[in-house]
């Protein structure tokens, strides 16, 4: 069974216009809540623009001083297209078994605990999957007032003091085009069973 929240991005490397596109394959209930993929980044590495961060982050809403949580039998999945056919011609994957992960993919092949910040054999790549301040903001109570045009915004977080798991893969630009020197790609993430 396959559970997609696919979010499509179109990412070039240059400049980075966005589109998205959600679809959920299977009855949302059915689906743990740490198996639902809540927001899908990618973004030019800081300071080294050489380098490209992808990150997924799952069970947001979970509270302060958890822990990360991953579901063991659900594979987590950067997806990348390379030629523009919209689909993946190679992957980023990531498992979890009894509190550790393992990240696989090109030239990426690691694993340790929850929580940590692992890095390549060549010292090219880092991969952390842990928990981390929800990076969401809603001002969800004004919203309706701001809406209507009767008031404004309060600037209360309804996020506040809640976390996510965060799935965040630094490497080298062009390992997202498998080693090649595309320059358009798109770029979305799943989770399949």
């Amino acid at each position: 069974m396959i559970v997609a929240l696919f979010i499509l991005l179109s990412l070039i490397l240059v400049a980075v216009p966005v589109t998205a596109e959600d679809v959920v394959n299977v009855d949302p209930s059915s689906v743990p809540r740490a198996a639902k993929i809540s927001d899908l980044y990618v973004f030019e590495g800081s300071p080294d623009t050489t380098k490209a961060v992808l990150a997924m982050t799952v069970d947001c809403g979970a509270p302060s001083g958890g822990t990360a949580t991953l579901v063991d039998d659900v594979l987590y999945r950067f997806e990348i297209d390379t030629d523009g056919d919209l689909k993946a011609d190679h992957r980023f994957l990531v498992r979890s078994r009894n509190g550790k992960f393992r990240v696989k993919g090109y030239n990426f092949d690691v694993q340790g605990d929850l929580g940590t910040t692992l890095t390549t054999t060549d010292g090219m790549g880092k991969a952390f999957v842990g928990l981390v301040d929800n990076p969401f903001f809603g001002d969800l109570a004004s919203l309706s007032s701001v809406v209507a045009k009767s008031g404004s915004f309060s600037g209360i977080d309804q996020f506040a003091g809640t976390n996510c798991t965060a799935i965040v893969l630094e490497m080298p630009r062009d390992w997202l085009a498998g080693g090649g020197q595309e320059r358009k790609l798109n770029i979305w993430a799943s989770t399949a069973r």
